[in-house]
């Protein structure tokens, strides 16, 4: 199971992101509801782990739903080289279904996001009952998906107010379903654009371009991006953050959508590797959240 986290789902690497999904959203909230618990609170270590679990089962249920296919495309992989057998992982899914929700015992309304997103991911793992449909129909499948990288954000944000004794009726909806939608955006853009490849390629892996075609999968991806850049620019507007944190979101942007018009323009096999400058787009807008609302959680 060593081996699979080093490989699969590196610890630094996930923690790291963890922390950031759960802090940035956490200090949006100071920001705009005024300062709740210190970074280093409990709340901060419950959050990380909370957020690193949901990760992890999104990560063992990929492993095990896609068994055959990496078996044929990636039989390197631990999986598939039987370096860890089916069981491993669902031993791993049972400590993390059991631990989560224990973990969030009196949190108040935090305990409930925790157990909506863990129910969200087991259907997930379950392809909502209904697997041959979203095998078949990649784009529902997508939509089926994808919104728990809209959850598990959520999840931190509602944390945080139970921690600060915010009553959800006086939270400020509008701008937190906006501050959500700005760091889903990246992921969805992420999703796509990992698995895009160039037209002659005919790489089963790319499920996206033959069902939206090759430019339009890649304007997908520029969509997705964008939605993410105008939020954050509404954001600076509305809460005076300053020019260095949309500055590092644009510059991330801008870079992104150089990759992405170079594989729409020009496509080839190396335009078409649009998986770092999706995450190095996620990773900014992730970090620019410390650096525009972080001074309210001190």
């Amino acid at each position: 199971m060593w081996s699979f986290m080093e490989e699969r789902h590196p610890l630094a690497n996930r923690l790291a992101l963890s922390s950031l999904i759960y802090l940035g959203p956490a200090a949006f909230l100071a920001h705009v509801h005024g300062k709740g618990p210190a970074p280093w609170s409990t709340s901060t270590l419950v959050g990380i782990f909370t957020v690193f679990s949901f990760y992890l089962i999104l990560r063992l249920s990929d492993e095990l739903k896609d068994i055959e296919l990496d078996s044929k495309n990636f039989p390197e992989r631990p999986l598939p080289s039987r370096r860890v057998t089916p069981w491993d992982l669902q031993l791993g899914l049972i400590l993390l279904f059991l631990l989560t929700p224990v973990l969030n015992l009196g949190t108040g309304i935090a305990f409930l996001a925790a157990s909506g997103v863990l129910v969200y991911e087991f259907l997930m793992y379950r392809f909502f009952f209904i697997p041959d449909i979203l095998r078949r129909r990649p784009l529902l499948n997508l939509v089926a998906h994808n919104p728990v990288f809209a959850l598990i954000p959520l999840y931190s944000i509602l944390l945080y107010a139970g921690e600060s004794h915010a009553s959800a009726t006086t939270l400020a909806w509008g701008d937190i379903m906006a501050f959500t939608v700005m760091v889903w955006m990246p992921f969805l853009g992420w999703e796509i654009g990992r698995k895009l490849r160039e037209p002659e390629a005919e790489d089963p892996y790319d499920i996206y371009s033959p069902a939206l075609g090759h430019a339009g999968a890649v304007l997908c991806v520029i969509t997705a991006q964008t939605i993410s850049l105008s939020v954050a620019l509404f954001l600076t507007l509305k809460w005076s953050l300053g020019w260095i944190y949309v500055s590092i979101i644009a510059a991330a942007f801008a870079l992104a959508l150089a990759a992405n018009l170079r594989l729409l323009i020009a496509p080839s096999d190396s335009s078409a590797r649009l998986k770092p400058f999706t995450e190095i787009f996620a990773a900014s807008v992730l970090a620019a959240q410390l650096i525009g609302f972080g001074k309210a959680m001190l």
